[in-house]
């Protein structure tokens, strides 16, 4: 395009001012004629107005709706609905092998991979810091006979300690995080809360093998820089050390393979395991079944008449010390002794005992769950299965609860 000329330009300016002068008159000659034409209408564009700002309110609350929605609040559970969901969290929080751990008080793979079972199972704090401690020990006393003969005692020591209490201290660690995830993520759905716990526990392979090769690259140094400025005498990589270097990694990694594989071998023996759910029958009125006598400390929290649920308290100062109980009929079974022998087999304990108590005969079980010690006896009654449940603390005197269950199940009589 051709640039206009400054004349050209000045013409174009000149006609739109007067333009615009022309446009000036036309509206003042107009402006008085509007006058009462305005007038008469403000009275009805202050009525609409008002309707107006009516209609934006309501807008404006079906916006707030729609932006912040209220979360529907899910059911409280009863106390046995909640101990199945605590159940169900805790065994996919450990995985496949929850029943060999809670169960087997010396933890194998403990006491022979020692730190490196910690990492594996997630407790990296531990499992990291002493690992690094020991393969620090190791490798700065290495010139030295007796210092190494003692670190390899400590190491035995330690790997007895790991064995014996890993697997408690993994299990009450375990049942923590699950309850800590659901009281956290109570408002989401449970499912959703089932996978947290799966994904917060569980193993993890590449741990291990990333903290041998960060040892590797950081701790080996890190010794020899530590025994250069102790002064001690140390011969850098020497044809000994290199080989002790060599020679533990490598078996390191075949334990961790090894491990992989037990492991494997032991899922497909228990793939086909699942919880044993105990279901109860809500309908049932127990009032009408039996007679049943609470202790004069008893504290009733039934919830309805399908329950006897109560705890009695030792220590008042202590709120941990209760004896709980829970009488209830359970579904899916006619015969009392079938339902406990299965139980028993699932649990790993001896086949249930015969009593004969006021005319009834119970078959009764003990075994140990993650925190307590329990009891279930059960009764048959017209083809129903009755199960009294009594649980007390691992750490509380079993003695003085056990007098209040003989008291209970002493005063349990058929109408």
């Amino acid at each position: 395009m051709k640039k206009k000329n400054n004349k050209k330009i000045k013409e174009e300016i000149q006609d739109i001012n007067e333009q615009s002068v022309v446009e000036d008159n036309k509206e003042e000659i107009n402006v008085e004629d509007n006058k009462e034409e305005i007038n008469v209408e403000d009275n009805t564009l202050l009525e609409e107005t008002n309707t107006n700002e009516e209609i934006q309110q309501q807008n404006q609350e079906v916006i707030n709706k729609q932006i912040n929605p209220q979360i529907p609040k899910k059911p409280k559970k009863t106390k046995k609905q909640q101990r199945e969901f605590n159940a169900k969290l805790f065994t996919n929080y450990v995985g496949k092998n929850y029943k060999k751990i809670m169960q087997e008080k010396f933890s194998i793979p403990a006491f022979f991979f020692n730190a490196l079972y910690l990492i594996y199972r997630k407790m990296y704090i531990l499992g990291i810091g002493l690992y690094f401690f020991l393969l620090l020990l190791l490798t700065i006393f290495s010139d030295n006979m007796i210092l190494s003969i003692i670190i390899s005692i400590i190491y035995l020591v330690i790997s007895i300690l790991l064995g014996i209490f890993t697997n408690q201290k993994y299990c009450e660690k375990a049942y923590e995080e699950c309850i800590e995830i659901s009281e956290k993520y109570d408002y989401i759905s449970d499912d959703a809360i089932i996978k947290l716990c799966k994904r917060k526990g569980g193993t993890n392979i590449a741990a291990v093998i990333a903290t041998i090769i960060l040892a590797s690259g950081v701790a080996v140094p890190s010794a020899v820089v530590i025994k250069t400025i102790a002064g001690v005498q140390f011969k850098s990589m020497n044809t000994t050390s290199s080989e002790s270097t060599s020679n533990n990694t490598p078996t390191t990694l075949n334990i961790n393979k090894n491990e992989v594989n037990q492991n494997q071998k032991t899922s497909e023996v228990e793939e086909d395991d699942e919880i044993f759910v105990i279901t109860y029958n809500s309908e049932v009125n127990l009032d009408n079944e039996f007679s049943i006598k609470l202790p004069s400390k008893a504290i009733d929290n039934s919830a309805n008449t399908s329950e006897k649920n109560f705890k009695v308290v030792i220590d008042n100062n202590d709120p941990n010390s209760v004896c709980n109980f829970d009488f209830s009929q359970i579904d899916g079974y006619n015969n009392s002794n079938k339902f406990l022998t299965e139980y028993a087999k699932f649990e790993k304990t001896s086949n249930p005992i015969t009593k004969k108590i006021n005319g009834m005969t119970w078959n009764i079980i003990n075994f140990k769950s993650i925190m307590n010690n329990v009891t279930y006896s059960a009764v048959t009654k017209d083809n129903k299965v009755y199960l009294l449940a009594y649980e007390v603390d691992l750490d509380i005197d079993k003695t003085i609860c056990d007098k209040y269950y003989n008291e209970v199940i002493n005063s349990i009589k058929t109408k």
